[in-house]
């Protein structure tokens, strides 16, 4: 298996200056759109099949409904401030479902983004079946089980180590570099890594649900992650992962 290997196509006007490149890692990636907004340029991109600029259309759209907060935050809740760049927010958006296998590069759907948009329409992006759907997908094509089971065995083999956040995410993102798992950036050593797993994180708690926080933090001092395994093993009932 080649962990480096990017989870599906990143167009390179897309790459955003002082965001951490996707190519870095192997599971995809994520930052800054709720489920709300994906379903919007999901939901646009099929109602302009056939149609020409599907995909720059449908992230237009998803952006002028962010702009104009008529979108909901990762969290689920009305959306207050709109300050991420145009530029962030669509080539955010469009990378992360290309990663997950929701549409192609020129914005058409995928079986799975089809069916994804059907849910959609039927529960609401906010329900329970469609962020289920969409966390399988994540899980799965998004290769994040993956990425869980490294974690977990990180921090079964360290227990009591951590003290804090920032910690963990060091210790972590340091054993993966030096296991070959995660490119290395050149000047971490020296200027630090902030960010490193702050989306994951956001991503895995608020928008698959698939962590618990403890008080104001995912991170659990002397512990690490707090994951609900009885929901990553519902959401992986039937697939292949699970043998």
């Amino acid at each position: 298996m080649e962990l480096l290997k990017p989870v599906g196509g990143l167009a390179p006007e897309l790459r955003t200056p002082g965001r951490p490149r996707p190519e870095r890692t192997f599971w995809a990636f994520w930052r800054d759109s709720s489920l709300h907004e994906m379903y919007l340029a999901l939901d646009r991109a099929d109602r302009l099949a056939g149609e020409t600029a599907v995909r720059d259309r449908s992230l237009a759209h998803a952006y002028e409904e962010y702009a104009a907060l008529r979108t909901l935050d990762p969290q689920g809740n009305p959306r207050r401030s709109a300050g991420i760049p145009e530029r962030d927010f669509k080539g955010h958006t469009a990378v992360t479902l290309s990663h997950l296998a929701l549409w192609e590069e020129d914005g058409v759907l995928t079986t799975t983004g089809r069916h994804l948009v059907h849910i959609g329409r039927l529960f609401g992006a906010s329900s329970a079946p469609f962020r289920d759907a969409f966390a399988r997908q994540a899980l799965l094509a998004g290769r994040h089980y993956e990425f869980v089971k490294l974690v977990y065995e990180f921090q079964r083999d360290r227990p009591g180590t951590y003290a804090t956040a920032d910690e963990f995410a060091q210790a972590l993102e340091t054993s993966l570099e030096d296991e070959g798992l995660l490119r290395r950036l050149p000047n971490r050593r020296t200027t630090g890594s902030r960010r490193f797993f702050k989306a994951e994180l956001t991503f895995w708690g608020v928008m698959l649900g698939i962590i618990r926080k403890r008080g104001r933090s995912y991170v659990v001092p002397g512990v690490g992650l707090d994951f609900d395994w009885p929901r990553i093993l519902d959401l992986l009932a039937g697939s292949d992962v699970l043998g």
